[in-house]
């Protein structure tokens, strides 16, 4: 069988308690072991590459429109994934294609499915002892701002480091100062203002993003169900959508500290 993006195909027909076996071939794994720099895999455009399809052919009178389209997409998945297995030849992937990224997809699927159990209660107590973290710089940058402000405005920060002449002299595209975090590493260096706020950015980050934010995505069979992708990574690793799970700092305590939420 030939299938335009396994895994997804493995989800959908699991509704139905069927299992999809034969598979020798992924149109939409095929071409990202050919470009794993491409945005997209649309089997449209593929087979527009591939077999110089043109899109301008209407169902007959008698075909419900669903039934042309799938009928459609079957013919072009065929016929696609027959000039893709070729230029995987061509290239020396087949042991790569066949026997990684193929059997790994509906793998995945069931990954996906299974989760990943979290301990929400780890993740609380950060987020209280970061809000606490972040009051106590809060009041820190006050002081040597001199005055209250907003602390997460790019402009706010940008006019108070003007006001107190903590200045890098480069503007952003709209003609406003700067608060990029290569320019406040670079004041960071001289002043301590801009080193509280890049702390501050940095603390807000994880709370925001991950102490508070990870609680709300929990299952209630205590996990998370993020979505595991095979050709997002031009490096051929995996990645994790909704959420994204891999951008979780390791190199920083807290970052650490976030980690140990997921219960192996």
């Amino acid at each position: 069988k030939s299938v335009h993006d396994l895994k997804r195909a493995t989800g959908l027909l699991a509704r139905f308690d069927s299992t999809m076996e034969g598979v020798k071939d992924d149109t939409f794994l095929a071409a990202y072991l050919l470009d794993p720099n491409r945005s997209k895999y649309d089997l449209t455009d593929l087979a527009r590459e591939a077999i110089n399809y043109s899109d301008g052919a209407t169902a007959p009178s008698n075909w419900p429109a669903s039934a042309w389209d799938t009928a459609t997409a079957a013919d072009l998945t065929a016929q696609t994934a027959k000039v893709l297995h070729e230029r995987i030849l061509e290239k020396n992937l087949e042991t790569i294609y066949s026997e990684v990224e193929l059997p790994l997809a509906p793998l995945l699927y069931e990954m996906e499915k299974a989760g990943l159990k979290v301990d929400p209660r780890v993740l609380a107590d950060l987020s209280s002892y970061i809000g606490q973290e972040l009051h106590n710089l809060t009041l820190k940058v006050y002081q040597f701002a001199g005055r209250e402000f907003n602390i997460g405005s790019p402009k706010q920060v940008g006019e108070v480091l003007g006001e107190l002449n903590i200045n890098s002299n480069r503007k952003t595209s709209t003609g406003r100062v700067s608060t990029s975090k290569a320019v406040l590493e670079e004041l960071a260096q001289t002043f301590e203002l801009p080193r509280l706020i890049i702390e501050y950015r940095e603390l807000d980050k994880l709370k925001s993003v991950y102490t508070d934010a990870l609680p709300q995505q929990i299952s209630s069979d205590g996990r998370i169900h993020c979505q595991l992708n095979q050709t997002v990574a031009a490096t051929g690793r995996l990645s994790s959508s909704e959420p994204n799970l891999q951008n979780i700092p390791i190199r920083s305590d807290l970052g650490r500290r976030i980690r140990r939420a997921f219960v192996a």
